[in-house]
């Protein structure tokens, strides 16, 4: 136990299965935590006894009696229950070690609870695959601009699309028509330099 007098935002906490009492539902903990906390996690697992596995991070700095003490009380609401199934203790690392060690797969059971924004990292995943990087979007890039091209050299056409009178549209198609093609040309090299790289 700690009995220190300092206070703390960040925790660890325990709440173990007994043989007489079983675990709260996984909504009570939210409950608790969302009026506790303003940061959460945990996730029940398994081990000799089930248990939920937790970290949170309280509004405000408390000394370990009181955070220890809030709990207490939170749990008499379920019959059953000890006093020593609640092991609670200010955190040593950091939160986002916390997080993994609340959230890990190994001996999880059902979901994991949480207000974390969390990343899935899905829109970069692209750049794991060297064959795909950046290839497509310049692809797609570059027809786009080869289109743009054709269509500004045809006056008729880009006034069409609203580039303004003939005048107009001349002076710009011969400028944006320069500016596409030195784009594509960048783009082409670019492609070329990333594939030699790849392949090194």
């Amino acid at each position: 136990m700690n009995n220190s007098d300092n206070k703390y935002c960040f925790w660890m906490i325990t709440i173990q299965e007994s043989e007489g009492g079983q675990l709260p539902p996984e909504d009570e903990i939210v409950k608790i935590l969302q009026e506790m906390s303003e940061r959460y996690m945990f996730q029940r697992e398994k081990g000799s006894l089930e248990h939920y596995q937790g970290c949170f991070k309280s509004k405000i700095r408390k000394r370990y009696r009181t955070v220890l003490a809030e709990w207490l009380e939170a749990i008499k609401q379920f019959p059953g229950l000890p006093d020593s199934a609640v092991q609670i203790e200010p955190m040593n690392g950091t939160w986002a070690q916390a997080l993994a060690y609340c959230s890990k797969k190994e001996t999880k059971v059902g979901e994991t609870y949480t207000n974390e924004v969390t990343y899935s990292g899905k829109d970069i995943a692209i750049l794991d695959e060297k064959e795909k990087r950046f290839f497509g979007s310049r692809v797609s890039l570059i027809s786009y601009l080869m289109r743009m091209r054709l269509v500004l050299k045809t006056p008729m056409i880009a006034r069409s699309f609203g580039f303004g009178t003939p005048k107009e549209v001349l002076v710009k198609a011969s400028w944006l028509s320069t500016c596409a093609f030195v784009m594509i040309v960048l783009l082409k090299f670019l492609s070329e330099r990333q594939t030699n790289y790849d392949r090194h």
